[in-house]
């Protein structure tokens, strides 16, 4: 129970709430990742089923994102899904989850199957995750991958994954 009282004449105050805002503030703060990892880690274990659970996992797999090996980290970006699987936080996880796939570990059908969940399509990722499985289909060959790479070219906006659609399609052959 989340909650204690000392007195039954003392209102509940609720621990893990504050618990949870001290080690956003430390994040906020800028704190070692290191120390930040020690503490969503120690609050998970305390409180694994805490309505503020979900979000310290997010937190956690997006600080360990720099540190784990990409096998591991698309592991715990599957297990976070499992467990919250109408996560609020899921496209975002799904797009690291298949750049990871993608760009670490060269499984271009891996990501692909990531890439084009509903929770993608539907996000404001859309045009990043069209943009990875347009690569992808350029990358294993599919007839589709030019189709794919026009649309991704007109959803995306300017920068080094645009660039990267652009230069598919223009190394296509005619």
């Amino acid at each position: 129970d989340p909650e204690r009282t000392t007195d039954a004449s003392e209102p509940r105050v609720d621990t893990t709430t504050d618990e949870f805002n001290a080690i956003l503030t430390t994040i906020e703060r800028g704190a070692p990742d290191e120390v930040m990892v020690a503490m969503l880690q120690e609050f998970l274990r305390a409180h694994p089923t805490d309505g503020f659970a979900e979000e310290a996992e997010f937190k956690l797999i997006k600080l360990e994102g720099v540190t784990l090996p990409p096998e591991q980290l698309v592991r715990r970006i599957a297990d976070f899904h499992a467990h919250w699987p109408a996560s609020p936080r899921e496209a975002e996880l799904r797009l690291l989850q298949g750049r990871l796939l993608r760009d670490d570990l060269n499984d271009c059908s891996g990501a692909i199957s990531v890439l084009t969940s509903d929770a993608l399509s539907r996000s404001k990722l859309a045009s990043q995750a069209l943009g990875l499985q347009a690569l992808c289909l350029h990358t294993l060959h599919d007839p589709s991958a030019e189709e794919v790479l026009r649309s991704a070219l007109q959803a995306l906006p300017p920068g080094p994954l645009r660039d990267d659609v652009s230069e598919a399609l223009l190394a296509l052959p005619e």
